[in-house]
Formats: structure tokens, C-alpha cells, sequence
């Protein structure tokens, strides 16, 4: 009977360690999808802001062609040449862009989304990590067991 119990004590914890493994293996998997779903959308989510940054970037040099402008304007006014039509449209133009400007500065934060993108990176890598640290704890008291003599011999 002690022979008998022994057995049932020495199978239900093979079982109990089986399904220990499994449910780590699955956290394993688990990250890597997480990683494989997330680092593309948050290196999206980067690419869009950086060509935002981009335009405003030609936004900015748009606008410092303006300021040619500018001076053009107070040369053709100096001159006296306020009537003309070349005059009037390039003030047009120029107080336009003005105005836009003037209205919504944007605020350039590139690089935060860039650090942000790095540290999702690095969070990812360490939760696969982890997880893969977590299994091999796991793995090493299963295969102890199954190689241990007498039941893991017997029995496996």
C-alpha cells in the first residue's frame, strides 16, 4: 500500500509540474505576441509624428523664405513702389503665412515619441526575459524528476 501511494504521490506531481510548464510556456508565447502586436504600432504611432515634425519642419523654412519676403517688402516700400500689384500680392501672401503661424505653433517632440518607442522596446525584451527565466525555473525540477531514479526511470 506505502508502494502504491508513493506511485499516485510521484504521478500527481509529474502532473502538477506538466501543467506548471505549460502554463509558463503559454507566458512565454503570451510575450512574444505581445511583442510581435505592439512594437509595430508604437513604431507607427513614431513614423506618423516624425513626418508631422517633418512638415512642420517645412513649415518653418516656408516661413523663413517669408521673411525674405519681408524684406523684399521693405525694400519695394522704400523705393516707393507700395502701388504695384507685385507689391500687394507678396504682402498677401506673406501676412498669410503670417497669420497661420501665429495662430498654431506646433511644439516639436520627436524625440520623446523616439525615447518612448526604445523604452516599449526594452519593456518587451525584459517580460520575454522573465518569462523565458521563469520556464527554465520550472523546466529544471520537471526534468530532475523524470531523469531521477527509481520512478523517473520506471515511469517515464
Amino acid at each position: 500500500m506505502v508502494v502504491g501511494l508513493s506511485v499516485v504521490g510521484f504521478y500527481n506531481g509529474m502532473i502538477q509540474l506538466e501543467e506548471e510548464i505549460k502554463s509558463v510556456e503559454a507566458q512565454v508565447e503570451n510575450m512574444y505576441e505581445r511583442r510581435k502586436d505592439l512594437v509595430p504600432q508604437v513604431a507607427a504611432v513614431v513614423k506618423k509624428y516624425a513626418e508631422y515634425e517633418q512638415g512642420t519642419l517645412s513649415g518653418i523654412v516656408a516661413l523663413r523664405s517669408q521673411n525674405q519676403n519681408l524684406q523684399t517688402l521693405n525694400e519695394m516700400a522704400a523705393k516707393g513702389d507700395v502701388k504695384s500689384s507685385e507689391f500687394s500680392s507678396l504682402l498677401a501672401s506673406t501676412m498669410g503665412g503670417l497669420k497661420i503661424t501665429l495662430e498654431a505653433y506646433p511644439e516639436l517632440k520627436a524625440d520623446t515619441q523616439f525615447t518612448n518607442l526604445y523604452t516599449t522596446l526594452e519593456g518587451s525584451e525584459n517580460r520575454i526575459r522573465t518569462a523565458i527565466k521563469d520556464y527554465n525555473d520550472r523546466i529544471v525540477p520537471y526534468n530532475l524528476k523524470v531523469r531521477s531514479f527509481p520512478w523517473g526511470k520506471i515511469f517515464s
